[in-house]
């Protein structure tokens, strides 16, 4: 299994272009509208759609903040990635029938990074190789949850 990171641009431009890669798992991750309204979702701006027809589509919708940032902001753990076991088990649904996985977020830089990160760790020890890399700044705390809930979660 591959694991991919893409910004919003890049995922239009591949769409444009053609260029999108069939037969792969997408987690689209973008920001809830409101913080005081858990489970009020901003629509994702990519032609989505299209991506659906080819692929199999996971939309999370998760602010780019750390640990420290949560209480600030009226947010709890289980508040800021409420359907963690969904998004495990649409990983590793995906790993087990060898599907590659693409991140994406708008930059393509921190919340994407950290998914792709805590993918590759749990499933290769590699990472690392995402936080080693200067393209990218993974989010920590989406990166520390994803992980812990890979490690605990069975399907």
């Amino acid at each position: 299994m591959n694991v991919y990171i893409y910004s919003q641009e890049d995922m239009e431009k591949m769409l444009k272009d053609n260029t999108f890669p069939e037969h792969v798992g997408v987690i689209n991750i973008g920001e809830p509208l409101d913080k005081r309204e858990p489970g009020y979702y901003r629509t994702p701006t990519t032609s989505i759609d299209f991506v659906r027809l080819h692929n199999d589509v996971h939309a999370i919708y998760l602010y780019d903040m750390e640990a420290e940032e949560l209480a600030e902001n009226g947010l709890t753990i289980q508040t800021f990635f409420p359907h963690i076991e969904r998004t495990v088990h649409f990983i590793k649904f995906k790993h087990f029938y060898e599907q590659d996985i693409i991140c994406y977020s708008r930059s393509g830089k921190s919340r994407s990074a950290a998914c792709a990160a805590a993918i590759l760790e749990y499933y290769y020890n590699k990472g690392n190789s995402i936080f080693s890399d200067s393209r990218y700044k993974p989010n920590k705390l989406i990166y520390n949850l994803l992980l812990e809930a890979l490690r605990e979660i069975d399907i």
